[in-house]
């Protein structure tokens, strides 16, 4: 069983509103999720049934705050075309990030950051997709 977190998310009884939830208004790490700082977050987008997940590391700042949707700026209009191209509606498959806020001034997420959304991630990911059951945690 996942530990339960302060925020409700990384229980195994979650259901995915309550995953979304527990991710919107997640205060794990300081000066994350804060909209004075842009740095909010977003849980992910698209069927969370699919067999094929992309998980970044984090958002990519605000293109996908405003959009709430991860992959939107840069490697999401690569994304896009790659997705175009192989006949994939994006909304068909599941994509998310380890770490759902975009850090201040665009850093990589810290091991602390990625620890403490480790769990949440690991929730969200045995919630629906059918492939999460072969990923190894």
């Amino acid at each position: 069983m996942t530990q339960k977190r302060s925020n409700g998310v990384g229980s195994a009884e979650m259901n995915w509103e309550q995953f979304n939830n527990g991710v919107k208004s997640c205060n794990l790490c300081a000066g994350l999720n804060s909209e004075i700082l842009g740095t909010q977050n977003a849980p992910g987008y698209g069927n969370r049934n699919s067999k094929v997940v992309i998980i970044g590391q984090s958002l990519c700042g605000k293109p996908c705050i405003e959009a709430q949707i991860p992959f939107t700026g840069g490697s999401g209009k690569l994304l896009d075309k790659v997705f175009q191209n192989a006949g994939i509606n994006k909304r068909d498959i599941y994509i998310t990030n380890v770490v759902k806020c975009h850090p201040p001034d665009n850093r990589k997420s810290t091991e602390h950051e990625i620890s403490q959304l480790f769990a949440i991630f690991k929730a969200g990911a045995k919630m629906g997709s059918t492939a999460s059951y072969n990923m190894p945690w």
